[in-house]
């Protein structure tokens, strides 16, 4: 008996493994904007652990459009990210499951790029994890 191995598609599972959890979540919090100000331990260890998966991947994306990128953070690898990829700002996700279209860059066209909500929930600011 043979049995083969590829590259494990470590990126993928771990957006699987996150899916599954907001899966779970929807069953207690449905996902709609009468509840985009809910706030529980739970919602924010899936924000964080989402936004440290788009670091790791942002980097990557800088690395594989110019091999010899230093991003570093949000601000460098809007920079870079954009210019490899213009209308990256306009993208559009859309979740028919919860009827919600979402633009998950649309803030990469402001001037002034605020990760304020991120950074209060990563710090447990109770003031600014009531806007994020």
């Amino acid at each position: 008996m043979v049995i083969g191995q590829s590259a494990a598609k470590l990126h993928w599972n771990y957006f699987l493994a996150l899916d599954a959890d907001l899966q779970r979540l929807a069953r207690f919090v449905e996902f709609g904007e009468d509840n985009f100000a809910a706030y529980s331990i739970e919602m924010a260890r899936l924000l964080l652990a989402g936004a440290s998966e788009v670091d790791v991947v942002a980097k990557l994306l800088c690395k594989s459009a110019n091999c010899g990128s230093h991003a570093r953070d949000i601000r460098d690898y809007r920079r870079e990210l954009s210019r490899a990829s213009p209308g990256m700002a306009q993208i559009e996700v859309t979740i028919p499951r919860y009827g919600l279209k979402l633009a998950p860059w649309s803030n990469w066209q402001d001037e002034d790029l605020s990760v304020d909500g991120l950074i209060g929930v990563k710090h447990r600011s109770p003031v600014v994890e009531s806007e994020a």
